[in-house]
């Protein structure tokens, strides 16, 4: 069973909570970011999350200038998430 509930965050970024019908918990976020400008950079940023405990799961898009990501709230929080992008040289908001 998948029941996604909307909340927002202070960044008023979407965020979803997906409960799973397990005990996992997982929440996406669709993040606005800019300074990727080929595939190779949606790569790098995807390469750096997916490298992060607690995520689950990445999409990047230089087209769209958005990372979308799924991943365990109770691992990891929205702000470590934003500073790898900002540290991977892009901008996040």
């Amino acid at each position: 069973m998948h029941v996604p509930n909307y909340y927002a965050l202070n960044y008023g970024i979407a965020c979803f909570l997906n409960y799973t019908g397990d005990k996992e918990m997982t929440e996406s976020i669709s993040l606005e970011v800019t300074g990727m400008k080929c595939g190779g950079c949606e790569t790098n940023v995807k390469t750096k999350l997916a490298e992060l405990d607690g995520v689950v799961s990445v999409e990047a898009s230089s087209k769209e200038n958005k990372v979308d990501v799924e991943f365990d709230a109770a691992v990891i929080n929205v702000d470590a998430i934003s500073k790898v992008i900002t540290e991977a040289g892009f901008v996040v908001g």
